[in-house]
């Protein structure tokens, strides 16, 4: 399965867009604010990128590398363009080894850049 995956993800842009899924967006009020969300089976991370952005601690996991690399991708890119928690959220990543190899001083610069960017979370 993660072979038939790994081609769909592989093709240029994003296979579902880049919109959260609408039922997530419509349902995402119930979510308190800060939840940690797991997300099983999030593809290429429009929902996971999405509740990141508005301050959620994301664990999205998916059969497919080249969609959650692409994902993390994104979410980097978010973070460059000054989105304070997914700088968070990317500090987290490389301290964490989460889909990426460890690396404690990537970890820090990250939480340094959301600490002045305004996240308290970077700051911790």
């Amino acid at each position: 399965m993660s072979t038939f995956w790994n081609q769909r993800y592989a093709e240029p842009g994003y296979k579902y867009g880049t919109k959260p899924n609408a039922f997530l967006v419509g349902q995402a009020h119930r979510l308190r604010a800060g939840a940690s969300v797991l997300l099983p089976g999030d593809g290429e991370g429009r929902n996971s990128v999405w509740l990141a952005a508005r301050g959620h601690p994301v664990l999205a996991v998916d059969s497919s590398q080249v969609g959650l690399d692409k994902a993390r991708h994104w979410a980097e890119r978010a973070a460059a363009q000054g989105a304070a928690k997914s700088m968070t959220r990317m500090g987290f990543l490389y301290h964490n080894a989460m889909g990426v190899e460890r690396n404690a001083a990537l970890a820090a610069s990250w939480w340094r850049k959301a600490a002045f960017a305004g996240d308290a979370d970077g700051q911790a």
